[in-house]
């Protein structure tokens, strides 16, 4: 089995795939990652990785997010598509530290957003999920597919 077919099979299982650093991470329903599965994913993790990896030009944007995400728990940014200032946690805990007027996403809100590419919000459902944060009435807790 190459990359490419265990992705797809692990997406049909109900597994989403998420990279962070040089790590494969995922959430699966309970029973799909056997022995045999995992062992596959390590076998073709440097693939995986960049399979999963964001297309080259903002890479360098990203990465430098995900250091400051790791070294200082959050990081504050300005969302041109939202029109509004987000700030991006790590654990919950850093949410207390985000100064007021940011809209705080989590890692497990961004991961259960755009974890899964095949099931990722248009813009102008995030849009909705992000002024229903903004007014205090919304938290990412999953999302159903059709």
């Amino acid at each position: 089995m190459n990359a490419t077919a265990l992705l797809s099979r692990l997406r049909s299982s109900g597994v989403t795939l998420t990279v962070r650093g040089d790590k494969i991470r995922w959430q699966a329903p309970r029973g799909v990652m056997t022995p045999e599965l995992r062992r596959e994913i390590v076998k073709h993790k440097p693939d995986i990785i960049e399979a999963l990896r964001p297309a080259a030009p903002g890479n360098v944007e990203l990465t430098e997010i995900e250091r400051h995400v790791e070294q200082d728990g959050y990081v504050l940014l300005w969302a041109s598509e939202l029109d509004d200032l987000v700030a991006f946690c790590r654990t919950e805990a850093e949410r207390s530290r985000v100064p007021p007027g940011f809209v705080v996403y989590s890692r497990e809100e961004l991961t259960t957003l755009f974890g899964d590419a095949s099931i990722a919000p248009s813009l102008r459902e995030l849009r909705l999920i992000h002024h229903a944060k903004k007014l205090g009435r919304g938290t990412v807790l999953g999302q159903d597919a059709e």
